[in-house]
C-alpha cells in the first residue's frame, strides 16, 4: 500500500550519503487535484523520478542550491526558483550541498482543463528553463504559500491552486506534445520555437536546438519547412525580438553594445534584417529608449 511519500514523489529511486537520509513532509494542505511536500537534506542526495508519472511534478527551491536532470539537460536552480516536468519527462534532482525544496504533484486532467484546447490524449511538455518567483507579496507567491500551509477545507483552497497553475503554464514555458511515442511535425516545430523563446543565445548552431529538443537537425529542419518557415530565420526574429525590447528599455549605452548582447557580429546586416523587420533603424529605437530611461 502506497504511503504518503509515494503519493507524493511516485515511483523514483532516492540515493543518499551513508548514514543519512531525506527529511520529508507533507503539506496539509493537500488535495486531489494537487499535492505538495517538503524534502531536505543536510548530506549529498539525488532522488531520480521513474517512469511512469502520472502527474505534472514542480520543484520549488526554497533554500541552498540543487542541480536538476531535466531530460538531457541539467540545469541548477537557487533559492526561490521553479522547474516544472511533464509526466513523460526525465526529472532527477541532486542536492549539491544541502538544502530545501518542495515538491508540487499536478493531477494531468488538471493541467489539461486549464487549457482546455488540448485534446484529452496530449501531454505537456515543459521547457528546461529555470523560472524565478517573485516577492513574498506577490499574488502568485501567496496564493502558492496558502496552498502549501493551509487545510484542505480553506474557502482559499481551491482558488489558490487555480492562480498557481495558471501562472505555471504562462511563465514557464511548455508545448504540446501529442502523445510521448511520436510527435508530428507540427507539435516539434511549435517545441523547437519554445526552446528558442527560452534561450534565445544559448545555441550558436541550430543542432544545439535539436538536441535539447531530442531528434535531429534534419528532423528539426523538416518540420519547420513544414510548417512554412526555416528554423534560422524563426530564431534570427526571436534574437531581433530581443535586440529591439533592449533598446527601447533603455538599458544600454549604445546600439553596438545592444547587438553584441544579442550576438550580431556584422551589422550592416543587422541594421538590413532590422529594418526589414521593424520599419525602423536600430539607433532609432534606442533614441526613444534613451530618451524614457537613462541607461
Amino acid at each position: 500500500m502506497a504511503d504518503d511519500t509515494d503519493a507524493l514523489l511516485g515511483p523514483h529511486v532516492l540515493r543518499i550519503t551513508p548514514g543519512h537520509e531525506l527529511a520529508r513532509y507533507l503539506s496539509p494542505g493537500a488535495s486531489t487535484r494537487l499535492r505538495a511536500g517538503k524534502l531536505a537534506t543536510r548530506s549529498q542526495a539525488s532522488l531520480e523520478l521513474l517512469q511512469p508519472q502520472h502527474d505534472y511534478v514542480v520543484l520549488i527551491v526554497l533554500n541552498g542550491r540543487v542541480a536538476c536532470r531535466h531530460g538531457d539537460r541539467y540545469l541548477e536552480a537557487g533559492p526561490a526558483s521553479l522547474l516544472a516536468a511533464g509526466p513523460h519527462q526525465r526529472f532527477e534532482i541532486e542536492w549539491v550541498s544541502g538544502g530545501m525544496v518542495r515538491v508540487v504533484r499536478i493531477a494531468s486532467d488538471f493541467v489539461h482543463a486549464r487549457r482546455s484546447g488540448f485534446p484529452p490524449e496530449g501531454l505537456v511538455s515543459f521547457a528546461p528553463v529555470v523560472t524565478s518567483l517573485r516577492s513574498i507579496n506577490d499574488t502568485v507567491t501567496k496564493s502558492l504559500m496558502r496552498f502549501l500551509t493551509g487545510a484542505p477545507e480553506s474557502r482559499l483552497a481551491r482558488p489558490s491552486e487555480v492562480v498557481f497553475v495558471d501562472w505555471l503554464l504562462e511563465h514557464q514555458p511548455y508545448a504540446y506534445s501529442g502523445r510521448e511515442a511520436a510527435r508530428n511535425p507540427d507539435d516539434l516545430a511549435a517545441f523547437g520555437k519554445v526552446l528558442m523563446h527560452a534561450e534565445p543565445f544559448a545555441g550558436t548552431e541550430m543542432g544545439y536546438y535539436a538536441r535539447q529538443a531530442g531528434v535531429s537537425l534534419a528532423a528539426l529542419v523538416a518540420a519547420f519547412e513544414e510548417s512554412g518557415q526555416l528554423p534560422h530565420l524563426y530564431l534570427r526574429g526571436v534574437r531581433l525580438d530581443c535586440l529591439a525590447r533592449i533598446l527601447s528599455d533603455g538599458r544600454c549605452s549604445s546600439v553596438g553594445e545592444a547587438a553584441e548582447q544579442c550576438g550580431f557580429r556584422d551589422r550592416a546586416t543587422l541594421y538590413r534584417w532590422y529594418h526589414a523587420r521593424f520599419g525602423e533603424w536600430p539607433w532609432d529605437t534606442w533614441h526613444r529608449g534613451a530618451l524614457g530611461d537613462e541607461c
